[in-house]
């Protein structure tokens, strides 16, 4: 089955600090730190496997992590045994380029013996921990538990930036000549047709109750000023995270012109892209640009604006490895 982890935390005197969750799907359960953002929170969650006389007669192999070998370079695998000890015996670990296939190069771990939740790790000076499958036990020498969770693919690091926001016509009218407007943007990653793991949020501006305030009366002439926010460079909105292979990434964002008092503030519209392997997830040196359908009446009275009533959204997305 899968497994599913959360947190609600509340702040001192109302509201709430962070409300996620994670969901590591049946057969990709490994021991090691997993993340759940919310509200720009980081919450880590160590998973570990609690071994006993239940867990069988026979040892269960199976990669916990492939990382950087601090100390000698190359590239680090750690093997963790879910079940009952495996004394002196030699286990072997492949490691392959997922892109193309190849073997980049088999070690064996000589008279190994790791114990029931034990772990041992051997080091490969070939490459670096990216775009890499290992495979402990390929030839299937060593009976087990379960034969099905011996493999582990790198995942892969993307980079979503987002660059600049372009304001539309106002839901104003001649009375009211100033526009407030404020903006949310997401990105996060999923399986095709699964829940979205959002791994990061952010707002523009980044204080929340702040907003961007646009005059559309100026010497003595009413017309739209077509606000442009640049947001390039600042780290606010620079995101980088870790995904599996199989998952499509995501971009989400949406506006509000924010009205004061009673009346409600008026939505701008929503920006959802995805984009999956077969696209390189969306990588490309170039800016990617989406709009909003912007709402369609405008309760304030007879708007100032005749034209595109939402916003306009430009992001960029690079495949680190």
């Amino acid at each position: 089955e899968a497994l599913t982890f959360g947190a609600i935390i509340r702040k001192e005197g109302g509201g709430v600090a962070i409300d996620g969750s994670g969901t590591i799907p049946a057969g990709e359960i490994v021991p090691g730190e997993y993340v759940v953002y919310d509200n720009g929170i980081n919450m880590t969650v160590l998973i570990d496997v609690l071994v006993g006389p239940e867990a069988g007669d026979l040892p269960d192999l199976t990669i916990s992590s492939i990382g950087p070998d601090e100390d000698f370079g190359g590239t680090r695998v750690e093997v963790f045994n879910n079940a009952a000890d495996i004394v002196d015996t030699d286990i072997d670990v492949s490691l392959f380029r997922i892109s193309t296939g190849e073997l980049i190069s088999t070690h064996t771990m000589l008279f190994a013996t790791i114990p029931s939740g034990g772990s041992r790790s051997t080091s490969f000076m070939e490459t670096e921990p990216h775009d890499v499958r290992a495979v402990v036990d390929i030839d299937d020498e060593i009976e087990e538990m379960d034969e099905t969770n011996n493999t582990f693919e790198t995942p892969v690091r993307m980079r979503v930036e987002f660059v600049q926001l372009r304001g539309g016509d106002p839901c104003e009218n001649a009375l009211q000549q100033e526009a407030e407007f404020w903006f949310r943007m997401w990105v996060g990653h999923r399986p095709p047709g699964g829940e979205v793991n959002w791994t990061g949020q952010s707002r523009y501006p980044q204080t929340d109750g702040d907003t961007v305030d646009v005059r559309f009366h100026e010497d003595g002439v009413v017309g739209v000023t077509d606000p442009i926010w640049s947001l390039e460079g600042d780290p606010t909105y620079i995101f980088e995270f870790d995904m599996p292979l199989t998952d499509n990434i995501v971009i989400m964002a949406d506006g509000y012109e924010d009205d004061s008092g009673l009346a409600a503030d008026d939505y701008l519209g929503n920006v959802f892209e995805e984009y999956s392997g077969a696209e390189y997830y969306g990588h490309n040196e170039e800016r990617y640009y989406s709009r909003s359908e912007g709402f369609y009446d405008c309760p304030d009275g007879p708007p100032m604006g005749y034209d595109f009533r939402g916003f306009h959204f430009w992001w960029r997305i690079t495949r680190v490895h």
